[in-house]
């Protein structure tokens, strides 16, 4: 009966998010094969039966298509794919877009492609994973060596492996003595309190890449394109009410998002229980034959601004850019894209003066 009673609570907070598009005429959606966008869409098309709705969907390294035509198609919603494009060849657009060194900004396109159709609005499921346990691959690795808040820190950053590297350390120039001190003071107040272990998971989660990448490119691409972006999960009644419920609430086995899947069995919605979203094989194109000479080319040139000015060590660049076992690590090819990002950013920073 709670869980029953959470989800028609947690279905009337979201109804009311998406209740003041009356006057849009034309709605976008960014869709993926997972609940959280799926149930968005379907409340939609039972808001707005006479609207006409778009959903967008990204062709990624991850193989959803068919889910999503499934449901596009059983709810009568037109279905946009958009191909995607080479992070090498757009690098330069998204850190100008974004601001800051910027590689994994790819997914702009679909906000683009949702302009340029002239949808008046566009919806999406940002920060459902962060409030109703969605990562349940991080939550089911995540083993603090005690209940120390030291402990639990260094759990956290070992099970965001594609974010860091081994001799992480080593990679920086003298002018950044790195130290996991300095990454630590912005994670340890999600641990150092009395809030059970998994809460404190949600509360980094919440407090770390959906705060600090996720809301922030939103807010880029509503204001780069001109376009209002509406995030029901982030809506702050929304926010406030699944920060509340128990974790027993929103985990079930190894199943997480209990409460959108409740509304999601109401509407007869049957979906994955994996964990994809929109994502780019940044391995398979760094190793491409079309673009490795080049970028390898690019990133290992002595001149660069990120050698120059001490930030990042080219000695560690040369070394992992030669290495055939980094080149099919992900971790490392994501480096490579940061630093080739950080470079246009400085060559940016360079060319305007400031």
């Amino acid at each position: 009966m709670i869980y029953e009673t959470t989800a028609i609570t947690l279905e009337s907070k979201l109804i009311a998010s998406l209740s003041g598009l009356g006057e849009a005429k034309k709605i976008g959606i960014a869709l993926s094969s997972g609940i959280d966008s799926v149930l968005l869409l379907k409340m939609l098309t039972t808001l707005y039966p006479d609207k006409e709705i778009i959903a967008f969907h990204y062709l990624g390294i991850n193989d959803e298509f068919e889910d999503v035509k499934m449901f596009t198609e059983s709810m009568g919603v037109k279905l946009v794919t958009i191909n995607s494009k080479s992070l090498l060849d757009t690098l330069q657009w998204q850190v100008s877009l974004m601001e800051d060194p910027s590689w994994d900004a790819f997914d702009y396109v679909i906000y683009e492609s949702a302009k340029s159709v002239g949808c008046d609005v566009i919806v999406e499921g940002t920060g459902a994973d962060e409030l109703f346990g969605g990562y349940m691959f991080r939550y089911n690795d995540f083993a603090p060596t005690d209940n120390s808040t030291e402990a639990k820190f260094y759990a956290y950053m070992d099970v965001h492996k594609r974010d860091w590297v081994e001799d992480q350390g080593h990679l920086f120039g003298p002018e950044i003595p790195f130290q996991w001190d300095m990454i630590k003071e912005h994670v340890i107040d999600s641990f150092g309190n009395s809030l059970e272990t998994i809460c404190q998971v949600f509360m980094a989660d919440y407090n770390g890449k959906l705060a600090h990448l996720f809301a922030k490119k939103r807010a880029k691409y509503q204001k780069v394109f001109g376009l209002p972006i509406i995030s029901p999960y982030l809506d702050m009644k929304v926010t406030e009410y699944g920060m509340r419920l128990e974790p027993s609430l929103k985990i079930l086995g190894n199943v997480g998002k209990m409460p959108l899947r409740q509304i999601a069995a109401r509407y007869d919605l049957a979906c994955t229980t994996n964990k994809y979203g929109f994502s780019h094989d940044t391995v398979g194109e760094w190793n491409d034959p079309k673009y490795h000479d080049e970028a390898h080319q690019d990133i290992t040139d002595p001149n660069n601004q990120m050698f120059i000015q001490g930030l990042i060590s080219y000695d560690w660049v040369k070394r992992h850019t030669r290495s055939e076992t980094d080149l099919k690590d992900v971790r490392y090819i994501n480096k490579f894209y940061y630093l080739m990002a950080l470079e246009q950013f400085l060559r940016r920073r360079y060319k305007m003066g400031y």
